[in-house]
């Protein structure tokens, strides 16, 4: 029997704490990662599969947790870029004011932790090569893109990348896990079929 690894109570605690954050440290986007990226963990017991009892689907489901936390932040930092003067006249703090200066190196940082996880977690549930090509390749260059193109001073064009952005990071990491398992599984039938042959 699947244990699940989040209640709605933990969703809701890391939610009340995300505005009381932004009050007391300038990383109020890494509790919002934590929030956010439950869904990473409780895709696993929703399949069916208990994570207590099953090692690899444990290391693989942490895995992909810290991505996805490394990810929220990095794209909450873009969207923090349009609040940064009002924030600073009010007294909120954010990643954004802490590290104005050095943004771009501050999202390279995030852009490579999120990836490394995301590779983590695909060699941990055993992904083939179409998920490290399309979905890690792929997050790269998006990611890559983004961070070069974004222009941290224009509100309008951190708009267009926080809204836009997810969906190609997004995009591109959908696909190669698509491939990855059309290709498995595919592979897989093929095999059953050689095994019943002979």
């Amino acid at each position: 029997m699947a244990v699940p690894m989040a209640t709605p109570t933990t969703t809701l605690g890391y939610s009340a704490l995300y505005p009381l954050a932004k009050r007391v440290t300038y990383y109020p986007q890494f509790v919002l990662g934590l929030t956010f990226s439950w869904g990473a963990i409780m895709g696993y017991p929703a399949l069916g599969i208990d994570l207590l009892s099953n090692m690899p689907a444990l290391t693989s489901a942490a895995c992909l947790y810290a991505s996805c936390v490394s990810w929220t932040v990095l794209y909450d930092m873009i969207y923090a870029h349009m609040d940064i003067k009002d924030d600073a006249k009010v007294g909120i703090k954010s990643i954004a004011l802490k590290h104005d200066a050095d943004t771009k190196k501050v999202l390279t940082g995030l852009a490579t932790v999120q990836v490394g996880f995301l590779a983590a977690a695909g060699f941990a549930s055993g992904a083939g090569p179409l998920f490290y090509l399309g979905s890690c390749g792929g997050a790269i260059a998006a990611l890559g893109i983004m961070i070069k193109r974004v222009n941290l001073k224009s509100v309008n064009n951190c708009w267009w990348w926080f809204v836009n952005g997810c969906w190609i990071t997004g995009g591109t990491i959908g696909l190669g896990m698509g491939a990855d398992y059309v290709h498995r599984y595919s592979t897989r039938d093929q095999e059953i079929e050689g095994t019943d042959a002979a």
